[in-house]
């Protein structure tokens, strides 16, 4: 029987050991070689992603302008800036150091914080109260695992404005700032109602410039790249709890591919977790069903004792 578990346990760890391997091959433009292949006019001229990061960094300066006489988005964009400048760190070229691996044709390295609408913003982690509210914080828990949990809340009795912003919103990117070394810099996409929930101190929250792929972004955020980085850089006096600050999430480097080639690489990866899920699921319905002889050999060895 222990063998059994034994094998159980070593299948459950080597599936996780694949799932970080495809994200690794995702990000490293491997899973979409032949892709690129086929369609060799979609990651070149106009196509590049080059392109794509001129197009988001105008956009972001067009909005900052608004900000002078009109919206709120653009007003809070223009306090980032300021906020950013004011600390004497403006996000600097990723020097060759700071690249792991060549990028494929077409692709381009860029700073996290170059293809976010505005700096992270730590949530707001008010008390919890025993009864019902109008109000729900998430819970750590809510996206230790990198898939958003929508039971993990607790009520508060705080009054939180509409246009607070603490509210999440669909496609916002939840980045754990502090957790187990294990857990630091985990990310989820939150897939909630609009404005359901707010969301705790130990969180970070991004969102995506747009046309770029949010679920390209959560898998590169999610890859051995990215994970290793925001572990490497987690610091605190609780050394069971480290944090990573504003600074290293916008520094995070990330390879950005052309559009139509994000949506591949999304598909593809899409489809081969979607195998391991099933794998993963049968592993575990034999786990259960070995937990379960192993209770019946030792209540029929109890008895007969």
């Amino acid at each position: 029987m222990g063998d059994l578990s034994g094998e159980i346990s070593h299948q459950q760890s080597f599936l996780k050991q694949l799932r970080q391997r495809i994200l690794q091959e995702a990000v490293e433009g491997k899973l979409t070689a032949k892709w690129r292949e086929q369609y060799p006019d979609l990651i070149s001229g106009d196509n590049h992603a080059s392109k794509l990061l001129e197009k988001i960094k105008a956009e972001k300066e067009c909005l900052i302008k608004e900000g002078n006489t009109s919206t709120k988005l653009g007003a809070r964009l223009k306090k980032d800036s300021s906020r950013a400048q004011s600390r004497g760190k403006p996000l600097a070229p990723i020097s060759d150091d700071e690249k792991p691996f060549d990028l494929p044709a077409g692709w381009v390295w860029s700073k996290l914080g170059d293809v976010i609408l505005h700096l992270p913003r730590n949530g707001y982690s008010p008390k919890e109260v025993a009864r019902e509210t109008s109000i729900k914080s998430l819970k750590l828990g809510a996206t230790t695992y990198g898939k958003f949990n929508p039971r993990e809340f607790k009520y508060i009795a705080d009054e939180i404005p509409k246009d607070s912003v603490f509210w999440l919103e669909p496609e916002d990117i939840l980045i754990q700032r502090s957790n187990s070394l294990d857990y630091v810099g985990v990310s989820a996409i939150y897939t909630g109602k609009s404005k359901e929930f707010i969301y705790p101190d130990l969180m970070m929250k991004i969102k995506i410039m747009r046309p770029l792929s949010v679920n390209l972004i959560y898998n590169f955020l999610s890859s051995t790249l990215v994970r290793d980085y925001f572990r490497s850089r987690a610091k605190g006096s609780q050394q069971t709890m480290p944090k990573i600050n504003q600074g290293v999430v916008i520094n995070a480097s990330l390879p950005i591919p052309p559009i139509d080639e994000q949506t591949a690489i999304v598909e593809r990866v899409d489809k081969l977790m979607g195998m391991i899920d099933k794998l993963e699921k049968q592993v575990s319905e034999r786990k259960d069903q070995a937990q379960m002889l192993m209770q019946s050999v030792l209540r029929e060895a109890f008895a007969k004792g």
